[in-house]
């Protein structure tokens, strides 16, 4: 127990500028996201800027995030990564606010504002947990993102049929089942394979977490709601 409590301990040490430049960025990237999505509500920049084109809007809303995702993926530079992330920030903090708008019910906002802080932080704990006892999750990777996969099929398809509340909601249970996983095995990823010092792993890394929150918290909302 001893021998385990100290490579852990030594562990963590080391990898303490990494974490510290992680959640730096993550928070610095969600409070972008909120101001957004504060702005957009009271400004409505969104709706004022394509009033008459809805789809296109949509298909925009869908494609420069991806676009944005592969960028940070692949650029090198730190500064690049950054400015980019802020972009993508931006971007999701736009779509928040329409789906917040959508729901309109500050209730059900904060009930799964709460939900997700407490999940993220739940699920980050016991990250450090299976670390702490030595397990690599490497394998949980591939099974995570078929389960994704198969999920993201399941949606198109109800996308273009009829389908009742409850489908819906299901969906959503499972997608919180999955990215919750996520954060164990991001956790898990961070502390055994990704570097100290290495600026693009504390971009990747946050990328990882604000992605894992982002997509809790829009499932949880959709769980509270009608």
């Amino acid at each position: 127990m001893d021998n385990k409590l100290k490579k852990f301990s030594s562990l963590l040490r080391s990898k303490k500028e990494l974490m510290g430049c992680i959640f730096l960025t993550l928070i610095f990237q969600l409070i972008v996201s909120i101001i957004t999505m504060k702005y957009d509500q009271e400004k409505n920049i969104v709706g004022n800027l394509f009033p008459t084109s809805p789809l296109l809007t949509g298909l925009g809303m869908f494609i420069i995030p991806i676009i944005l995702l592969i960028s940070i993926k692949y650029s090198k530079s730190f500064l690049t990564k950054q400015i980019l992330f802020g972009l993508f920030s931006i971007i999701l903090g736009l779509i928040m606010s329409q789906v917040i708008h959508f729901i309109n019910d500050p209730k059900i906002v904060e009930s799964a504002a709460y939900a997700t802080l407490i999940n993220f932080a739940l699920m980050f704990a016991m990250g450090l947990i299976i670390v702490y006892f030595g397990h690599d999750l490497t394998w949980l990777g591939g099974i995570l993102f078929i389960g994704l996969l198969i999920l993201i099929t399941v949606q198109f398809v109800g996308f273009f049929t009829e389908q009742s509340n409850q489908y819906y909601k299901n969906i959503s249970y499972i997608s919180v089942a999955i990215f919750s996983l996520y954060i164990l095995y991001d956790t898990n990823r961070i502390l055994l394979k990704y570097q100290n010092k290495s600026k693009p792993d504390c971009i990747n890394g946050a990328m990882e977490y604000y992605l894992d929150i982002l997509n809790l918290f829009t499932n949880y909302l959709n769980i509270d709601s009608n």
